[in-house]
């Protein structure tokens, strides 16, 4: 395809015109450099046109770009200022300092001053070495050199033979009256005195005893009147302790620091360690009833292990223990205390009717007794009967009907079967009145909150259990039974006791008739308020509130549906019934209705409950589809036309759209536009109204006519890009036209003999003699060349990246 940018030439002298192929610079191909506006296809490096990118561009003096490559090509070791190229600068000739290394002028950008001389950065170098360094670690020797770290230690500084380490002092021998060197103990004048914490020196003799280093006040260190600098001073220390000498007390007090018992403490010192009688001092005390231990030493006294507050106790024998060896030796399940054997509850025998503990046999008094059943046992007694295990009024388990042993819960759940509490609650604590509602099996008060009903009588929920097994029957009502004696039993033991045709279901609610007509709407049985379920006014039993479809029992009463026949459904079978008075399966146009109220399709009336509204009509839910396909629609998906028809969405456009009645986007019938109109459609050449107007920069058009030049493509208000002629193209299409994806007319190797050059033109090719234009030349020590022509005349490899080698 076409990708020639210089096809639409800008004007000269304005600021959209590129510099390389003079052709006009649109906005989505833009790319600027200082002023510059270049196609996204010539924004090439002048010297080797590779394609360049913002990041990777660089700007010459000449207001031109290039790569990097050719930037350090051009304008540094083989460019024009040949820069940190010292082969061709020459020696110095007074206009600046020579460099001592190379002998060459040192200029500005690039000069390094040390005491003595000026170097070039590059040159700047140790002298015994020759290792580079820079301007903050270099040191000038007396020699007027320069030196690294090193060599300037070895030569000059504390690692130097002691001849070379400045100038020989002469001694001075002092009396008593002058100031005396610690160091060499010699005079010290003033000018040269230096005062320290550890005496006063001669500056020369402040140094390091072992390597001679030169000292400070901030890096020196005394052992035994000798001064060190910090390695040897710790040496020094090492080696001190290897000879046993610890003339500062170091190693008494590391040695204290492990052996707590170094230090001994006085007799009567309330810091004596209880372990080691050592002294315990206040960073490492730890502080209990029976003393002050060391860290090392606050261990647990039968284990051993290492404790903390949390976990040490104080035993009655004065140390201390972990709260495992303190709950063995002291505590109440301890194997040593000898008052578990020294009670014995059976010695004190009951009196009178009283039975005693069914285990020992003894009186159990008030303070010891826990209860169970009416059966009073010792604290001691209360165990399991079957694995003996110690249980307390709130953890034991009594057992089940006649048996009166108690259990724990383990033991109860495998003889019985459940796990049931077991804390006895005593109903018949509050004794009910005259006039108070009584519960027939314990005679105490009935509060609200507890009321069960039977059909004989009220108890409360704890005494609501089977007469013959005491299982509970408050779970529901299908499994109680009442017998002849007025009590409730469970059916099994209604069955056991009276015979299976004696039996009275009580759950069945068509045993007691409504009188009042008021009954359950199901079985006409009489609703008691413990059995109610309320639903639109009307009263069913429990049992009876079930889906008159599917019979499920409808347990939620937010899932419950009423339908026309006044019958409760659930969920799933409510919008499958019909919601007529004809019945399930019905159809609804049997019963007529009147013209406001008739559904159009099937001209029956239209019921409150099956009711849809539109702007015009009413239908039936199961009528409303659409008019043309007859799919079934609702409120989200309708389409009402006029005339309170609805459609389905495909329906309407096709009707009403393009093919309809205001041909709405059909392009055969848009308004023609009189010849040099403005709104004039530029594809269709129609008229183009505001509300389907798309402005690009050649003109209006259609929302319909906004599409690609090359594939036709449709386009939106965001997505084209305008090329030239008044064309429009979509992204991918106007770059393979017009961007960078687009091909280049060059074919093969461009013949740049053709421009000939004058024959002193300084911008004369070497190399095939052409004219050389700005963009093209490439500058060298030995003349300007082409790019192409800058190559071996032997073997023709270019030379281009290697300029020094030519």
């Amino acid at each position: 395809m076409d990708s020639d940018t210089s096809k639409i030439t800008g004007n000269e002298g304005e600021s959209d015109v590129c510099p390389r192929c003079k052709g006009k610079v649109f906005e989505a191909e833009k790319f600027s450099s200082k002023g510059k506006l270049f196609h996204k296809k010539c924004f090439s490096c002048f010297n080797c046109q590779s394609i360049l990118s913002l990041s990777s561009m660089f700007e010459t003096p000449d207001k031109e770009i290039c790569c990097k490559t050719c930037y350090i090509q051009c304008y540094f070791t083989g460019g024009k200022n040949a820069y940190l190229d010292y082969s061709k600068v020459g020696q110095s000739q007074g206009e600046g300092p020579a460099c001592p290394n190379c002998k060459a002028t040192v200029f500005e950008a690039e000069k390094v001053v040390t005491k003595s001389h000026h170097y070039h950065k590059k040159c700047l170098s140790c002298f015994e070495c020759s290792r580079l360094l820079d301007s903050s670690s270099y040191f000038d020797g007396k020699d007027t050199f320069i030196y690294c770290k090193h060599c300037y230690a070895t030569k000059f500084g504390h690692m130097a033979p002691s001849e070379i380490q400045g100038e020989e002092m002469i001694f001075f021998p002092a009396t008593p009256s002058d100031t005396k060197c610690t160091g060499c103990s010699g005079k010290v004048f003033e000018a040269e005195k230096m005062l320290t914490s550890s005496g006063t020196f001669h500056r020369q003799c402040y140094k390091c005893s072992d390597c001679s280093k030169m000292l400070d006040t901030t890096s020196a260190f005394k052992l035994k009147a000798k001064m060190y600098c910090k390695t040897c001073f710790s040496h020094a220390k090492d080696r001190a302790r290897d000879a046993g000498d610890d003339e500062d007390g170091v190693l008494i007090v590391a040695k204290a620091m492990v052996e707590t018992a170094t230090i001994k403490a006085d007799e009567d010192d309330p810091d004596r360690c209880p372990r080691c009688w050592g002294k315990v001092f206040e960073a490492e005390k730890m502080k209990m009833k029976s003393g002050s231990y060391h860290k090392n030493c606050f261990r647990c006294g039968e284990c051993r292990i290492y404790l903390d507050y949390s976990l040490a106790s104080d035993g009655p024998t004065g140390d201390v223990f972990c709260k495992n060896c303190y709950g063995k030796n002291f505590g109440p399940l301890s194997r040593n205390m000898e008052s578990a054997t020294a009670i014995d509850t059976a010695v004190i025998k009951p009196s009178g009717d009283n039975k005693g503990c069914p285990r020992c046999g003894g009186a159990v008094f008030k303070a010891e007794e826990i209860i169970s059943k009416g059966v009073l046992y010792h604290k001691k007694c209360a165990n399991c009967i079957i694995c003996q295990k110690i249980l307390e009024a709130s953890s034991l388990c009594a057992g089940h009907g006649t048996d009166m042993d108690i259990y724990c819960s383990g033991c109860y759940a495998k003889k019985y079967g459940d796990r049931r509490p077991t804390t006895p609650i005593h109903t018949n604590t509050i004794k009910a009145m005259p006039g108070d509602d009584c519960c027939i099996r314990c005679d105490g008060k009935i509060f609200e909150a507890e009321r069960y009903r039977s059909k004989t009588a009220l108890y409360h929920k704890k005494c609501f259990n089977c007469k013959e097994c005491s299982k509970s029957l408050e779970s529901t009502l299908a499994d109680i039974t009442t017998g002849p004696d007025c009590e409730i039993y469970c059916k099994k033991c209604n069955r056991e006791k009276f015979g299976a045709n004696r039996t009275t279901a009580y759950a069945d609610p068509k045993t007691i008739i409504a009188i009042d007509g008021e009954g359950c709407p199901r079985c006409n049985g009489k609703v008691f308020t413990a059995e109610q379920v309320v639903e639109k006014g009307r009263n069913f039993h429990i049992s009876c509130f079930t889906c008159k479809s599917c019979t499920k029992p409808l347990n939620d009463k937010l899932q419950v549906h009423i339908g026309f026949d006044e019958e409760v459904y659930c969920k799933n079978c409510y919008p499958k019934i019909q919601h007529t008075p004809t019945g399930l399966g019905g159809d609804p146009g049997k019963i007529k209705g009147e013209e406001n109220e008739s559904c159009p399709r099937c001209e029956g009336k239209v019921f409150e409950n099956e009711k849809m509204r539109t702007k015009k009509r009413l239908f039936h839910k199961q009528c409303f589809n659409c008019r043309q396909c007859s799919h079934p629609l609702n409120y989200n998906t309708m389409n009402c036309d006029k005339d309170g028809e609805i459609f389905c969405k495909t329906c309407y456009l096709n009707i009403y759209f393009t093919s309809g009645k205001n041909f709405y986007m059909d392009s055969s019938r848009k308004t023609p536009a009189r010849e040099g109109d403005p709104e004039a459609c530029l594809k269709c050449k129609s008229k183009v109204f505001q509300a389907e107007k798309v402005m690009s920069k050649s003109g209006p058009y259609h929302m319909s006519c906004l599409s690609c030049n090359s594939c036709n493509r449709l386009l939106d208000s965001s997505s084209f890009f305008d090329g030239p002629g008044k064309t429009v193209y979509c992204k991918n299409c106007y770059a393979t036209t017009h961007g960078h994806r687009s091909r280049s007319k060059s074919r093969g190797p461009i013949d740049y003999s053709q421009f000939q050059a004058e024959e002193n033109d300084p911008d004369q090719c070497k190399g095939c003699q052409g004219k050389i234009f700005g963009a093209e030349k490439f500058s060298t020590c030995f003349g300007s060349f082409h790019l192409p022509c800058f190559k071996c005349n032997k073997c023709n490899s270019s030379l281009h990246l290697s300029p020094d080698s030519a």
